[in-house]
């Protein structure tokens, strides 16, 4: 299962589907298909919740979790609540919390402090303005979603493997604190 990006994932799908893999790339509420959806007081929980239901409702099991950006806050919040149907959590290019930690509490200070005034200046206060170019149906990105901490407790969890990939050229610059702790972490 692809989190955050739905068409994002799409030519990753076509190939782990020929490959006689099962895929899901769902769209989360204010993303893709779902964007108009979004909403200021939007959290992660509740993105959670979404893709937690999806593998519940359709009684998935051993299912890789794969994280794009901030899809890595998701995966590792979604394995707090159904660890024991997850194989493995797969971060590419992700923000990886640890406990504790929010997405602006894992991004270098200068980025944190340039989105928030993003927010400020340019937001609302609410929202993060898209980064790319091109229409989108949503304001940006809810700042809650960004501050809001993820909390780890299941040994279960936290026994999963786990990948880290790091896209580095040229390198997000959120991801770089998550690569490093990913590449000091002997697990």
């Amino acid at each position: 299962m692809l989190v955050h990006g739905d068409r994002l994932w799409a030519p990753i799908c076509d190939l782990l589907e020929a490959a006689g893999h099962i895929t899901y790339a769902p769209s989360l509420t204010g993303y893709g298909d779902r964007a108009h959806l979004a909403r200021a007081d939007l959290r992660l929980a509740e993105h959670a919740v979404e893709v937690t239901d999806l593998v519940e409702a359709d009684d998935l099991s051993d299912v890789v979790l794969v994280g794009h950006s901030y899809g890595g806050l998701m995966i590792t919040a979604v394995a707090e609540r159904i660890a024991g149907r997850l194989r493995h959590l797969v971060y590419v290019d992700a923000l990886a919390p640890r406990h504790g930690e929010s997405a602006l509490d894992v991004t270098p200070p200068t980025r944190r402090e340039e989105i928030l005034e993003l927010a400020r200046t340019h937001g609302d206060g609410v929202w993060v303005p898209h980064r790319g170019p091109g229409p989108h149906a949503a304001p940006g990105h809810p700042l809650a979603t960004l501050l809001e901490p993820v909390h780890l407790a299941d040994p279960v969890a936290a026994a999963l493997p786990r990948t880290f990939i790091y896209c580095s050229s040229p390198p997000a610059p959120m991801i770089g604190p998550s690569a490093e702790r990913a590449r000091n972490d002997p697990a």
